[in-house]
């Protein structure tokens, strides 16, 4: 009996279980089938194109320049040196010929020329004293001659009246007087050695001040030209100043032109050298002919030589000339006219092959070409294109 129910009592449980489980899923959602997703047209390529043509392609170098003054005259303290004691004037300052622009001390050479300015005067009016003694000399041995003569002359007239004897120690006494004078006007002129002597001391005296002045000139810097100071060493008074050191630059400024250092450019241009002139930080843009001027004596070498320089003078100046600014320099090489030229970025080249990128009927070429001249910008393109088409630039 007890057996029946727990038979029953199971029977029914799974039932419910099954009538659960079946309600459940009738309760669930259903799933949906998945929408494809909307059309869309695909984006066409758009390029960046140049149409060939024909130009004119210049093949230049180019480099920078800036205006100098062409007459620039370095000044130094030489050949001594010494110890610098006056700076006179500053860089920009207007100056004239012979003015002096900076001293070094002289210790004591100004007193050295004034003792030997005293010294040449000394000896100057000891000559002159010695000079005066000496004419006076002559003059009383010219009267002796004559008195001597007129009486050898008058014993020779008169032979009756005098013994030869008389007579020829007559004329031997004129002979030696005669002898006697030329002495004093002969090898050492008037006043014989003791003017000559007198002489020599006067060169001496000169000879020294003149080797005094020499120092004191050495001593100072002087303009040799009217014009203006460029440049000044920075030194302090008080300092030494080592002999043959560039204190100042003093410039004619009448004369200006343009000067490049650019080495790998100066080697593409000569004396007489036709080039263009440029400012640079100009609303100016003109291109000014000029004329390469002076060159370095040898511009290809750089080892035992200083920095290369060639200048350049323009046929006129640009107005920013008086700034004294920087330019461009630009050589001009050679010229081709009436060329298909291309950008030169366009130009690609792999594996051997020189080719661009075409636009035809809106899809991509690849051309072969044959590439002629090149500038920075520019190339020349002598075979694989003609006037009218597209190339596509590279981006």
């Amino acid at each position: 009996m007890i057996k029946r129910r727990i038979a029953a009592i199971l029977m029914m449980t799974a039932l419910a279980l099954s009538v659960a489980g079946l309600s459940g899923c009738l309760l669930m959602p259903t799933e949906e089938d998945e929408l494809p997703p909307p059309l869309k047209e695909p984006v066409k390529p758009r390029f960046d194109v140049y149409t060939v043509g024909r130009s004119t392609l210049l093949e230049e170098r180019k480099s920078t320049g800036r205006y100098v003054y062409s007459n620039t005259t370095d000044l130094a303290f030489a050949p001594n040196g010494g110890t610098l004691q006056y700076l006179y004037v500053m860089p920009g300052e207007k100056v004239a010929e012979g003015q002096v622009l900076a001293a070094l001390m002289t210790d004591d050479l100004d007193g050295q020329l004034n003792r030997a300015q005293r010294e040449l005067q000394r000896v100057m009016i000891e000559n002159q004293r010695d000079r005066v003694r000496c004419e006076n000399e002559i003059k009383r041995a010219e009267r002796d001659i004559a008195r001597q003569e007129e009486r050898y002359l008058t014993m020779d007239a008169h032979r009756e009246m005098y013994t030869s004897e008389e007579i020829r120690e007559a004329k031997l006494r004129l002979d030696e007087m005669r002898e006697d004078i030329v002495k004093t006007y002969g090898e050492y002129g008037p006043g014989g050695f003791t003017m000559a002597e007198s002489q020599l001391r006067i060169e001496a005296a000169q000879q020294t001040i003149d080797r005094l002045r020499v120092r004191l000139a050495e001593t100072v810097i002087v303009s040799p030209i009217d014009g203006e100071v460029v440049y000044m060493r920075e030194m302090n008074v008080g300092e030494w100043v080592a002999p043959n050191t560039t204190m100042y630059q003093v410039a004619d400024t009448s004369y200006m032109d343009v000067e490049t250092t650019d080495a790998t450019f100066i080697r593409y241009i000569e004396l007489g050298s036709r080039v263009s002139v440029v400012p640079v930080g100009s609303a100016d843009k003109a291109r000014y002919p000029s004329t390469v001027v002076s060159m370095p004596r040898r511009p290809d070498d750089s080892n035992d030589q200083p920095q290369p320089k060639a200048h350049i003078l323009p046929d006129e100046f640009p107005a920013s000339a008086a700034n004294q600014g920087y330019v461009e320099v630009i050589i001009t090489l050679s010229v081709l006219e009436d060329v298909i030229t291309i950008p030169r970025s366009s130009v690609q080249s792999f594996d051997g092959r020189t080719y661009v990128m075409l636009l035809r009927d809106g899809l991509r070429e690849e051309v072969d070409v044959v590439v002629g001249m090149e500038t920075a910008t520019e190339a020349e393109i002598t075979l694989g294109l003609v006037e009218g088409d597209l190339v596509i630039l590279r981006g």
